[in-house]
């Protein structure tokens, strides 16, 4: 099973307005891509592509609730 690396940089403030939020993912040492949050959407950028693919918050929601496994709340 590969080991996965995520990382998050954050801009000073906590609450998302103007500024996207980016987690670089990470499996092997090996970038997968990025994950940009912000407060209108997810937006998913494989690696070494030039475009994105989004999702809004309420689709986001529906397709994990769809397709995630289910975890007890905290749980792994």
């Amino acid at each position: 099973m590969p080991e996965h690396e995520v990382g998050l940089r954050i801009p000073q403030r906590i609450w998302i307005k103007n500024v996207d939020i980016e987690i670089p993912v990470r499996s092997d040492g090996a970038l997968l891509g990025r994950i940009h949050i912000s407060q209108g959407s997810v937006d998913w950028v494989p690696a070494q592509k030039h475009h994105r693919y989004r999702l809004s918050w309420e689709r986001f929601a529906a397709v994990m609730a769809a397709e995630g496994r289910r975890l007890p709340r905290g749980g792994d």
